[in-house]
């Protein structure tokens, strides 16, 4: 997996402010995204400068406050698929790899009652389509700090 930390309050990853807003709808009065880890197909595995990443996170939060929430996010190589079993597919990887990152936020010092972790499988793409590119940006974890 590979990680971004978002500076100055900009998206990670490349995605500009108003996609920034669009993901934050729903949330508390404040969110702000301080990081996006990728994952590569299938996979939920972090490497080190995930975990660095992570323990960034929970630095901030430790300072700041506030409830950091994980969203699991695959990508739409299955969209299409008439099976029910890919669908849910998709669903369940976006939780795993929201719960691995969720276990390292907790080892990271984050303390589980100021963790909230959502799956959204691939209703959520940051990059539309199944072509290669658009299947990289969207296997990933968004990490969010709500006030």
């Amino acid at each position: 997996a590979m990680a971004a930390l978002a500076e100055g309050g900009r998206a990670a990853a490349g995605a500009d402010a108003g996609a920034n807003a669009g993901a934050n709808a729903g949330a508390g009065a404040s969110a702000l995204r301080l990081a996006t880890i990728a994952f590569a197909g299938g996979s939920a595995r972090l490497d080190d400068n995930d975990r660095r990443t992570i323990r960034q996170v929970a630095a901030i939060q430790r300072r700041h406050g506030g409830i950091v929430r994980i969203v699991g996010h695959a990508s739409q190589e299955n969209a299409n698929a008439a099976s029910v079993r890919e669908r849910v597919s998709s669903l369940g990887v976006s939780l795993e790899r929201a719960n691995v990152v969720a276990a390292e936020a907790v080892r990271a010092g984050i303390a589980p009652s100021a963790l909230r972790i959502e799956a959204r499988g691939d209703a959520e793409p940051v990059v539309p389509g199944t072509s290669r590119g658009a299947d990289q940006a969207n296997r990933r974890v968004e990490i969010f700090i709500d006030f």
